[in-house]
C-alpha cells in the first residue's frame, strides 16, 4: 500500500490520468452534449467538480493512512547514486534505475532500501541528512523509519581485486580505493617477479600505469 501511494494513488499521478482522458475525449464532446441534450460548457463544469473531488482525496488520504495505521509523514524521499551511473537503489518493492527521483513516504515504519552496483563498482555506504540506517550505513540492504524530508546517496567505489594470501597465489590489497592523492597498496609475491600496476578514475578511464 505504501509504494502504491507513488504509483497509483499520489495527487499528480491521479490528475494526470484525468488529463489524459479529458484530453482524449474533448474533442467528441461537443457533438455528444448536443446529442444527448447536454451543452460542452456542462461538460467542462462536470470535469472541473471531478478534479476537485480528486484534490480534496488527496489532502484528505495522508491523514488516513496516519491514523489508521499510527504514521507519520508522508515526506518527499530522494534517492541517488553516486557516482551517477555506478548503480541502482530499490526502495521497498519499487527499483529506481533512472536517478536521482523523488516520491512521498511515510515514517512510524520500516521501509527497506537495497543498493545494486553496476559492474564494476561496488557498494560503500548510505548517506542522507537525518536518517538511522539498520543494521548500519554499510549494508547494502537497510531499514529506515523517515522522520522528516530527506535526500538519500547510495555511495560505490570502482571495485579493487583483493587475491587471498597463499604460499603460492600473488596477494594484493589497496586502500583505500578512491583517493585524490594518495593510497596505500599492500602486496606478496610467492618470488621474485616484475610487477605493473595500473591506475584508474573513478569512471574506469585508465590514468596511468607503474612498473
Amino acid at each position: 500500500m505504501i509504494d502504491l501511494w507513488n504509483t497509483v494513488f499520489s495527487c499528480d499521478n491521479m490528475l494526470t490520468q484525468l488529463d489524459s482522458v479529458v484530453n482524449l475525449l474533448d474533442p467528441e464532446m461537443a457533438m455528444q452534449a448536443t446529442r444527448w441534450n447536454g451543452t460542452y460548457s456542462e461538460w467542462l463544469m462536470n470535469v472541473d467538480t471531478l478534479r476537485t473531488f480528486i484534490t480534496a482525496r488527496c489532502n484528505w488520504m495522508p491523514n488516513g493512512y496516519n491514523n489508521c495505521y499510527n504514521l507519520n509523514g508522508p515526506y518527499d524521499i530522494t534517492l541517488n547514486a553516486d557516482p551517477v551511473g555506478a548503480g541502482t537503489v530499490q526502495l521497498n518493492t519499487l527499483l529506481h534505475t533512472d536517478l536521482p527521483w523523488t516520491g512521498k513516504y511515510f515514517g512510524g515504519m520500516d521501509n527497506i532500501l537495497q543498493a545494486n552496483a553496476n559492474t564494476p563498482y561496488q557498494f560503500v555506504n548510505w548517506t542522507s541528512n537525518a536518517q538511522v540506517f539498520n543494521p548500519n550505513d554499510s549494508s547494502a540492504i537497510a531499514r529506515v523509519n523517515f522522520t522528516s524530508n530527506d535526500s538519500i546517496v547510495a555511495h560505490f567505489s570502482f571495485a579493487t581485486p583483493v587475491w587471498e594470501i597463499t604460499s603460492d597465489v600473488p596477494s594484493a590489497n589497496v586502500y583505500p580505493t578512491i583517493v585524490s592523492d594518495l593510497t596505500t597498496l599492500d602486496f606478496s609475491l610467492p618470488k621474485v617477479e616484475n610487477v605493473s600496476i595500473e591506475l584508474y578514475n573513478i569512471t574506469g578511464q585508465k590514468n596511468g600505469n607503474f612498473s
